[in-house]
């Protein structure tokens, strides 16, 4: 990568993964026993005045699926920008266009564009809030037409999150977050809805 005070930095990435599935379905033939994934992408960041800085990238992706499914490449890209509204409160927003291996039968791969939009709050010198909200819509490509009508396509996906930090002493602090899914798709019955709720505590030594 490149990076310059005045003018920001500037990033080269090349990824590549391979993912093994143990126990495919039998006799269905669009069901691949391994996906091989690499890609190659630039991103560049800047800091503009005091309270903002941010983020652009773009990035290609090849997905090559063993099995019938065809092989499929595709751009993605990637802004993010942060912002500090006051000393205690910070925001962000990010978009995310995204293409990978798809575990879904009869599809090469999924494109994914999420959305989100989040906040941190600082009340006091001992407890941070946080809050986000994030959409996800979800496109299964690279379909072989052998399964039409079994298959999911697109799914839309609205999650919100909210939760906080509690410092407790010195060295002991209680995390707290809470969160809901709801998830609709083409097909009914990959529709569904979820809600966690999960406190732990974290120490240093």
């Amino acid at each position: 990568g490149y990076q310059n005070r005045n003018l920001g930095s500037l990033s080269l990435v090349g990824t590549y993964s391979k993912n093994d599935y143990d126990a495919p379905p039998s006799g269905v033939p669009v069901v691949s026993n391994s996906v091989a994934q690499s890609g190659i992408g630039v991103t560049y960041a800047r800091k503009i005045g005091n309270r903002l800085n941010g983020s652009a990238g773009v990035n290609y992706n090849w997905i090559d699926p063993d099995g019938l499914t065809d092989s499929a490449s595709a751009f993605g890209a990637n802004v993010d920008l942060n912002y500090r509204a006051s000393p205690r409160l910070n925001l962000s927003l990010d978009y995310t266009l995204s293409n990978n291996a798809s575990t879904a039968a009869d599809a090469a791969y999924v494109r994914t564009g999420a959305f989100r939009f989040a906040g941190d709050y600082r009340l006091n010198t001992r407890v941070t809030l946080n809050a986000a909200v994030a959409k996800t819509r979800n496109d299964y490509r690279g379909s072989q037409t052998l399964l039409p009508l079994l298959q999911i396509r697109k799914s839309d996906d609205w999650i919100i999150s909210a939760g906080g930090r509690v410092k407790i002493g010195r060295k002991v602090s209680l995390t707290f977050d809470a969160s809901h899914i709801d998830r609709k798709a083409d097909l009914s019955q990959f529709n569904y809805k979820s809600d966690r709720v999960s406190v732990g505590i974290t120490g240093t030594f």
